[in-house]
């Protein structure tokens, strides 16, 4: 238990401090502690590499929490909360966003096929219905996808967008 808190605080690249290695190691030896008291561990366990793998999972999720709180304290939180309805609960993103967002797309394959998708058919029924092949289905959902996200754009998170493809010049 001595040796465990400077091995997590090195394991995190010193984002974490001693203290909350410690905080990590001391929960962990408590639930394996309790887990054993109640006889849930199996026979053969190694208790020591049991209690370094709680350890360290537990410093693995303050390190997670962490980044969440960096990533909601940002004004991206600010401005995507923005272009929402007063009650997040209000959303459904099916039908308040793609649909209406198909519906927008010119009348064309892509559109039947993104209309398709959405009613949650497979591949196969698609191709049954349209009279097309599998791999025709395959490249107009992927186009209709890509005319979706541009058509969303606003409403996906920063780093969920796809980077724009730059072309070399020759």
């Amino acid at each position: 238990m001595d040796r465990e808190p400077p091995m997590l605080r090195k394991l995190s690249n010193r984002q974490l401090s001693l203290e909350a290695c410690r905080d990590c190691v001391d929960e962990a030896f408590m639930r394996v502690l309790s887990k054993a008291a109640l006889g849930d561990l199996d026979e053969g366990v190694k208790l020591a590499a049991y209690v370094r793998r709680t350890a360290r999972n537990l410093a693995l999720d303050n390190l997670r929490a962490d980044r969440r709180l960096d990533l909601m304290n940002g004004a991206d939180l600010e401005a995507s909360l923005s272009v929402l309805p007063e009650t997040a609960t209000e959303v459904d993103v099916l039908n308040d966003l793609v649909i209406p967002a198909i519906e927008a797309m010119p009348v064309s394959e892509r559109r039947h096929v993104a209309h398709l998708q959405s009613q949650g058919l497979t591949d196969m029924e698609i191709a049954a219905a349209l009279g097309v092949g599998a791999a025709r289905v395959h490249r107009e959902r992927y186009n209709a996808v890509l005319d979706l996200r541009r058509a969303l754009a606003e409403f996906i998170r920063h780093r969920h967008q796809k980077k724009p493809h730059l072309r070399k010049e020759r």
